[in-house]
């Protein structure tokens, strides 16, 4: 397809999404709002919330203030970002009126708001926003659905990303997980929400990731790795004929015993072998490239680690059986209809030659062979502290979910 008729048919498909979401937007919105609303309509005043750092993580089982946890996260930093200050949003799903009227009032105040969406289901806030700010890139705010991956020719854009240059006392504030802002996500699914701040490499990482996202353009090669202070951070689309799947990089750093007093200095016997924990929690896990990481954890079950996995709906049947053939242990929770769209793997062992670490991966993609070809984002964290908040997490939910 050239890229003309390419743009052609985003353009349509944009205009025929407009139109059905503009038709719902009197259970949404008071009157119309002019595309070109400043500063000088400003009707709040900016909060002082200063985001909490590490990782959170909502509780579907719970009352709605846990349940919504992660969005009141978001939403209270939105709203403390000031006049002048900038806001980027990358997410998959977004269908919560709350955080677009939050939106809407940043934007009003003077806060430069830009947000990419995924185009193939457009609901009603998403609409309204676009409506407001419009998406003229030459503008300072904007909102753009992409067709497809925006870097790529397939997929979708499916991260899941809040960035924001100031809020409360914090600066350079970077938000990426597993949550989509609907409340089928927040009601029926466990996910997690990593936020860092005051950290300008991390920021930048994803600055320029979202540099080209706007444009809905493919680029030649959209693979983007980094390997900062505390962080790795991979972002698909990738191919795996030219760079390798980051996934399965990790996994073949694992190795699967360390000395009990290596996790443990007041381990009875330090000199006993003990297994390194893998934990995951997987919303979908299928596909060819599924069974191949499959195979690997299952050889790594075989060889002495101790692996859980708590699934979702996009388990594929080969995948389970893999594993189960290797008596890893898995769970999908006991709550019908309530379960993980986390796509998480903690290492509590050793881990590339360190006997005693706590490794974590979180962010937005799937182990499957669609998600190679989506705007996704992997991070691996190096961060002992936060590894215990992933580890304590991913416990309660075992016990409870």
């Amino acid at each position: 397809m050239t890229l003309r008729a390419r743009t052609s048919r985003r353009m349509g498909a944009i205009h025929a999404a407009l139109v059905a979401g503009v038709l719902g937007l009197g259970l949404l919105a008071g009157a119309p709002v002019s595309a070109s609303a400043s500063a000088s309509d400003a009707t709040t005043a900016p909060g002082s919330y200063t985001p909490v750092t590490g990782a959170l993580f909502n509780n579907p089982l719970g009352r709605p203030a846990a349940q919504r946890r992660l969005f009141t996260h978001i939403t209270r930093t939105i709203n403390s970002v000031p006049p002048g200050g900038r806001i980027r949003i990358a997410v998959f799903s977004f269908a919560d009126k709350e955080m677009s009227q939050a939106l809407i009032a940043a934007y009003r105040r003077g806060v430069k708001v830009r947000v990419a969406f995924a185009g193939n289901r457009i609901f009603p806030p998403m609409a309204n926003l676009r409506r407001v700010m419009g998406s003229n890139l030459a503008n300072e705010s904007f909102v753009v659905f992409c067709d497809h991956s925006c870097r790529g020719t397939g997929g979708q854009m499916h991260a899941k990303f809040f960035q924001f240059s100031r809020a409360g006392d914090a600066r350079r504030i970077t938000m990426v997980g597993s949550n989509n802002i609907t409340r089928f996500n927040a009601e029926e699914q466990w996910s997690d929400l990593y936020t860092v701040t005051q950290d300008l490499a991390y920021y930048r990482a994803f600055r320029g990731w979202f540099g080209q996202l706007k444009n809905d353009q493919p680029v030649e090669d959209p693979y983007l790795h980094r390997e900062l202070d505390g962080h790795v951070v991979d972002i698909t689309p990738v191919r795996l004929r030219t760079h390798a799947d980051p996934i399965m990089s990790a996994l073949d750093q694992v190795v699967c015993e360390t000395r009990s007093g290596d996790l443990d200095p007041a381990a009875a016997d330090p000199e006993a072998l003990v297994p390194t924990e893998i934990m995951i929690a997987a919303h979908a896990w299928n596909g060819e490239r599924g069974k191949v990481l499959a195979r690997k954890v299952a050889a790594l079950q075989r060889s002495g680690c101790a692996v859980s996995l708590f699934y979702g709906e996009g388990i594929g049947g080969a995948v389970k059986e893999i594993l189960g053939n290797a008596r890893v242990r898995m769970s999908s929770g006991t709550h019908r209809g309530i379960l993980t769209h986390e796509k998480l793997m903690i290492i509590r062992g050793n881990f590339g030659g360190v006997p005693a670490t706590t490794k974590v991966w979180t962010g937005s993609h799937n182990w499957s062979d669609g998600a190679l070809g989506r705007d996704d984002l992997i991070v691996q964290i190096d961060d002992e502290t936060v590894g215990q908040q992933y580890v304590d997490a991913f416990r309660t939910m075992w016990s409870v979910g």
